[in-house]
């Protein structure tokens, strides 16, 4: 199983600095947001690294698109209706990944 990693823009607010980053300077870039987990398909357990032969994570700019949760570029309208309101096209963004790979199961 993979969860699709987030990309730039996407992470709601930084963290607070820890004592290691402060002390790496103010100029240190934040850890990447997002996650990726790999399961070994033998015992079905998370491991840290891909397991062999297991194909590369690689997305459409689409689905990277998709799977963004920048607010950049979008705009609110008010709508006509009766009562008002305001309308947000999302333009396709905050869509919740999720991705399965089967087979070569216990």
């Amino acid at each position: 199983m993979a969860a699709h990693p987030a990309f730039s823009g996407d992470a709601p607010s930084p963290a607070p600095a820890t004592p290691a980053q402060t002390s790496a300077g103010a100029n240190a870039p934040p850890p990447p947001a997002g996650l990726t987990v790999h399961v070994d398909p033998k015992t079905g357990e998370f491991v840290a690294t891909p397991p062999p032969g297991s194909p590369p994570l690689s997305l459409t700019p689409q689905e990277q698109n998709a799977f963004s949760t920048s607010h950049e570029g979008l705009t609110e309208v008010p709508t006509a209706k009766p009562g008002g309101g305001y309308k947000l096209d999302l333009k396709g963004r905050f869509q919740s990944p999720t991705g399965v790979t089967t087979g070569g199961g216990k």
